[in-house]
């Protein structure tokens, strides 16, 4: 059954995964140990919901803003952007509370929190399926401009925290957007999102025992409906080239059935333009503020590999900046054992503390007095 969860969830590149998998994992373990701390309290801050308009579609959106209890302020804060998938307000991977844990730590920094759901998710309006990487832009831009409007904070020292896609998008926002302070990226922005697609896939191909013929032929076939979806403007025409694109695949024996299934139901035109229009260097080349890059040395969605040589170079350039590779945590910044995806929801660990500490530290740093 576990395997049965995984697979289905797979192909839409990687964290879409995670959903499905904490489904099955949650039956059997409902708590993990740093989710249960932070419920259990006591908590030196106050929670409220919020809501707040996206520009794009007029989407109300939903999420928790959170104070610390010291102090009157105003506080630094920080918008938490989640990865890639209908995830909440929580970033719930594999039944972990990832920016439950994360804003815990943050809070009792004194440094306020602000996550949301993504359109289509939880409480916000709208439909996740439908959005495209503009759309989830402009949404955290809209989480932006709440902050910059809350009384409570520090209109000087706002940054935005995000992952993996997340990553990507808080670059999209301060290469336009002045009030943004500084950013993190927890295992994002550097590689585009048909990067990370295309990776993600022939991985977990490969962790499924695919041969090495086969494993070059799903990266072949998906930088082919990369490149077909790029090149045809109309969607229903673009549908009919990818699945020409995966028929010919599939009658050439370079994938089974079962592949050239969960393909056409995973990579369609919507999910492959918001991928083509994740590209995160374009946007870091026009950031100006400084970021913080962690990766982490078992992460197999954005291998540390690939993503150091891609970002140092731009890192160079941004005054402040600092590109760390965390050792033997995978893409959840989990201390984990082998990097799988798989293995996300058998950890008990929701965030590494190490890497919890690296990002307090450094956030600490942006928002001192004399920051």
């Amino acid at each position: 059954m576990a395997r049965m969860a995984v697979v289905g969830w797979l192909l839409p590149g990687l964290i879409v995964i995670l959903i499905g998998v904490g489904l099955f994992y949650k039956t059997t373990q409902p708590q993990w140990p740093q989710d249960a701390a932070v419920a259990k309290g006591p908590r030196p801050y106050t929670d409220s919901e919020v809501s707040y308009t996206s520009d794009h579609g007029g989407i109300r959106l939903v999420g928790t803003l959170s104070l610390p209890d010291s102090g009157k302020g105003p506080f630094p804060a920080v918008l938490l952007v989640a990865a890639q998938g209908p995830m909440t307000r929580d970033e719930n991977v594999a039944g972990h509370k990832v920016f439950v844990v994360l804003a815990d730590r943050l809070l009792r920094q004194g440094i306020a929190v602000l996550r949301y759901d993504k359109r289509g998710t939880g409480s916000s309006g709208g439909n996740y399926d439908k959005g495209t990487f503009a759309d989830f832009v402009a949404d955290a831009e809209a989480g932006m401009r709440y902050l910059e409007h809350r009384p409570e904070i520090d209109h000087h020292h706002l940054g935005i925290i995000g992952h993996s896609e997340g990553g990507s998008i808080g670059p999209a926002i301060a290469a336009t957007n002045p009030n943004v302070a500084f950013l993190v990226a927890m295992a994002g922005s550097g590689l585009s999102g048909v990067f990370r697609v295309i990776n993600s896939q022939v991985y977990l191909s490969a962790s499924f025992g695919a041969p090495a013929r086969q494993q070059e032929a799903i990266r072949a076939m998906d930088q082919k409906i990369f490149d077909v979806v790029a090149q045809t403007p109309d969607n229903t025409t673009a549908q009919a080239r990818v699945n020409a694109v995966i028929d010919e695949a599939l009658a050439a024996n370079a994938i089974t059935e079962d592949q050239a299934k969960q393909t056409r139901n995973t990579l369609t035109v919507g999910l492959v333009r918001t991928e083509l229009d994740d590209k995160p260097i374009e946007y870091l080349k026009r950031v100006h503020v400084p970021m913080l890059a962690l990766v982490g040395s078992l992460d197999k969605v954005v291998p540390a590999d690939a993503y150091v040589p891609v970002m140092r170079p731009v890192l160079e350039t941004i005054p402040g900046s600092k590109l760390q590779v965390l050792p033997n945590l995978n893409h959840v910044m989990q201390t984990a054992h082998t990097g799988s995806p798989r293995e996300f929801g058998m950890l008990e660990e929701t965030i590494s503390p190490v890497a919890l500490q690296v990002i307090g530290d450094w956030v600490s740093q942006q928002v001192s007095p004399h920051s």
